[in-house]
């Protein structure tokens, strides 16, 4: 039925074509004919024909466009409007916007409505990162503020000549402490921002994993006795192929975490060992633990878990973000379980050979 439909609409286009370029040629010969016998103008035969085809066009043009718009299906004259409506919207930046695909197919058919289809996925993706870019920019705001409150409040306090000497260096270290912040706060942003636009240049090589991880743990001994922790650890003989640099901020970043949730006299795990085609590393300490609501958002950008020690960690939410990125371009996943009050374990799993 469908092909005789079409047989039949080819059919009719044909014959409705031939019958308008009949009549246009008709018409313009005789307005033509009067023309030039009126004129008494001498021109070529041929020049009179090409003259004639012109016409011809122009008059089924006019007439086809003037058709057009009188006779135009008002359901496609909406639906025309509606879209250009929603593009006039995306180009002022206004993303959240759509257009009815099942009213775009029952006017115009189903190719159109396939291409609609798509403009509303592009409106939605386009929606969702605009939200993305606006979140971004409220935390970074948001995490540059509180520093700089803090160092703008105590310098004022250190203009004040009859300050104590003890109080002083004590306002002077928390400014200090603040600007490190900032410093890890810019540091981390360039990381994770050079990491997801992929112009982080990746250099693979085959080293050794576990020297890597005593590497890590031996830059991280100051903390470690600081804290009296008590250091498990567990290291098979592994070589990788990947990048070194990138996978030993991995490491360190899941290590100092460990050190600054776990308290005084705590334990911590390091293992690495071999299964079959993966390397699974864990690293587990006896710190105060992530709610099970908590862990659904840990490895997004700027989530802290633990709110209540922003002012005495040099913490920004963008660890686990750097180190989730950093796992996933050598193929790898991290995850991490835990429990409130009996610590947390994260766990590493990259491929045998990282390639």
């Amino acid at each position: 039925m469908k092909i005789l439909k079409k047989i039949r609409d080819i059919i009719g286009a044909i014959l409705l074509l031939t019958t308008a370029i009949t009549v246009g040629s008709i018409i313009t010969h005789y307005l033509t004919g009067y023309f030039f016998e009126h004129y008494k103008t001498n021109l070529s035969e041929i020049t009179i024909q090409i003259i004639n085809t012109f016409v011809t066009f122009l008059l089924l043009m006019l007439a086809g466009g003037t058709f057009g718009r009188v006779f135009h299906h008002p359901k496609q004259m909406r639906m025309v409007k509606e879209i250009m409506q929603a593009i006039r919207s995306i180009s002022r930046g206004e993303f959240n916007v759509s257009v009815d695909f099942e009213k775009v197919r029952n006017a115009f058919g189903g190719e159109i409505g396939q291409i609609i289809d798509g403009f509303n996925n592009m409106a939605l993706n386009l929606n969702q990162m605009e939200n993305m870019r606006q979140e971004f920019i409220s935390n970074v705001s948001h995490e540059i503020q509180s520093p700089l409150t803090s160092i703008k409040g105590f310098a004022k306090v250190l203009q004040n000549e009859e300050l104590p000497l003890e109080e002083r260096k004590q306002y002077l270290n928390i400014i200090e402490f603040e600007s490190t912040r900032l410093s890890k706060l810019s540091d981390n942003l360039l990381k994770l921002t050079s990491l997801e636009s992929q112009n982080q240049p990746i250099e693979k090589n085959r080293f050794s994993l576990n020297s890597q991880l005593m590497y890590s743990l031996l830059s991280c001994e100051p903390q470690i006795v600081e804290k009296n922790i008590n250091m498990h650890v567990n290291l098979s003989k592994i070589d990788v192929i990947g990048d070194e640099a990138l996978l030993n901020q991995v490491w360190m970043n899941l290590i100092t975490n460990s050190i600054k949730f776990t308290p005084n006299d705590g334990d911590i795990f390091i293992n690495a060992k071999q299964e079959n085609d993966k390397v699974i590393i864990k690293v587990q300490d006896t710190g105060i633990g992530i709610s099970d609501e908590e862990q659904m958002h840990i490895f997004e950008r700027f989530y802290k878990a633990d709110k209540s020690r922003d002012r005495t960690t040099v913490g920004n939410g963008l660890g686990l973000s750097i180190v989730k990125k950093i796992v996933e371009m050598h193929n790898g996943i991290v995850y991490v379980e835990s429990e409130l009050g009996q610590g947390s374990l994260f766990i590493v799993e990259l491929p045998t050979a990282v390639e």
